[in-house]
């Protein structure tokens, strides 16, 4: 996959309207081989917080999913 091709197709996600009763739009991704992680450090779309699982930080993120 091309950085250029997933940075353009996560802005359009990002930037499409939510459906009837939906408040937020969350997007897991799973890098198995961990061939995008410098990209993601990178990345930068307007209004949109990445949120890393670093191992240690495993319940802040449930938090965060759980609340926000």
């Amino acid at each position: 996959m091309d950085a250029n091709r997933i940075t353009q197709n996560l802005k359009e996600r990002f930037a499409a309207p939510l459906r009837e009763f939906y408040q937020r739009r969350i997007i897991f991704w799973h890098d198995e081989d961990r061939e995008f992680e410098t990209m993601l450090d990178e990345l930068d779309i307007p209004g949109v917080t990445i949120v890393k699982l670093t191992g240690t930080n495993n319940f802040a993120v449930k938090k965060l999913l759980s609340y926000c």
